[in-house]
């Protein structure tokens, strides 16, 4: 990162209250300004170095608005809902452009608010307000409309970013449906469900917890970090990219292809991986553990200390242990025990894939 690049930035943003949709707005700008600087500097290789900052600055849209909507400071053109929060049932977004920050909120009633490119009025959300559900849609682009208003860098990324709150002590479901565009759900305690689909784009869920969460990744990329779920975390992972950190549930994961890659998990579970990639380090293993997989590849890593007993199978595959165990078994099926005492179940099973557990 530029270093005077980030100093301007971070200038824009010293005087707010740093929350954590902020932060992450934050960093999103950093990011994009930053290889906007380097974009401009391999197309204008003789251009000094302050004036390649300063066209990336011009290039950028005002931010306050944005700013202070996220933060708070905006409370305008709001709408006008008579129900409590707890009526609604579900509240279904479904995003096929933009930015959008999903919040607590401090009302009986969700809200919504939205900075976007008044050229295009046909990007204003759309709200569905029904008995039990409250929907709301970020419109598509398509055609010349999307290339006109996509085909800039920077400026263009920032132009039309919506928040959403939840009403205070939510009781309902929250069903996402990704299209397109970035997500940003951060700092919510779902009493109920949080189904998410996302077949394009980016997806952060960030200080999350929730009975139940679904997650269906179909390309893209999600991101879960410090999430708890009470119950079962299931996910199906067709394509796409899929990172966990520091998420606590009884794993219920099918990958068809893709990456999947975890740090600090905790829990227990079961994966099923078909053709794609498994990497999984462990910080709390609290019951049975089951790995299988076709023609995929798994990595498990648990910390020194822990100690399990193995049942790996294997048809054509490989199933490989690095650490010191003592074998019960051997050929095709394996029976082991890693530790002293063992205090949950490890069954590994292959095809023609690899289990590599560290």
């Amino acid at each position: 990162m530029n270093q005077e690049l980030e100093q301007k930035i971070n200038g824009i943003f010293a005087d707010y209250e740093m929350i954590l949709p902020l932060q992450e707005f934050k960093q999103e700008v950093l990011a994009d300004a930053n290889e906007a600087l380097r974009d401009y500097r391999i197309a204008h290789p003789q251009i000094a170095e302050d004036k390649a900052i300063e066209h990336v600055m011009q290039d950028l849209v005002d931010l306050t608005p944005i700013i202070e909507m996220i933060n708070g400071e905006q409370n305008k053109n709001l709408p006008s809902v008579l129900k409590t929060g707890n009526e609604y049932e579900e509240i279904n977004v479904n995003v096929f452009a933009g930015q959008v920050f999903i919040v607590a909120g401090q009302g009986s009633t969700p809200k919504v608010e939205q900075v976007f490119n008044h050229e295009h009025p046909e990007l204003a959300v759309k709200i569905d307000d029904r008995l039990k559900s409250y929907n709301i849609t970020t419109p598509r682009l398509s055609g010349w409309g999307l290339f006109s208003i996509f085909k800039e860098t920077t400026r263009s990324r920032f132009r039309n970013v919506i928040k959403i709150e939840l009403p205070m002590a939510y009781q309902g479901d929250l069903n996402l449906k990704l299209n397109a565009g970035e997500v940003f759900i951060t700092d919510l305690a779902l009493e109920q469900h949080l189904n998410l689909t996302v077949s394009a784009g980016v997806l952060h869920v960030n200080r999350v917890h929730s009975q139940d969460v679904r997650l269906d990744l179909r390309a893209g990329k999600a991101n879960l970090k410090d999430v708890t779920v009470n119950k079962i975390l299931q996910g199906s992972v067709s394509a796409g990219e899929l990172t966990l950190r520091q998420v606590y549930a009884d794993f219920k994961m099918n990958i068809a292809a893709g990456n999947v890659n975890g740090v600090d998990v905790s829990g227990s579970g079961d994966f099923d991986v078909n053709a794609g990639n498994l990497s999984l380090e462990w910080d709390q293993v609290l019951n049975d553990l089951d790995f299988g997989t076709a023609l995929g590849n798994i990595n498990v890593r648990f910390k020194p200390e822990t100690s399990y007993h193995l049942n790996g199978h294997t048809t054509m595959g490989s199933i490989r242990i690095l650490r010191d165990h003592q074998v019960q078994m051997g050929s095709d099926n394996l029976k082991a025990q890693v530790g002293e005492k063992p205090t949950f179940n490890v069954i590994a099973q292959t095809s023609f894939g690899n289990i590599v557990i560290k």
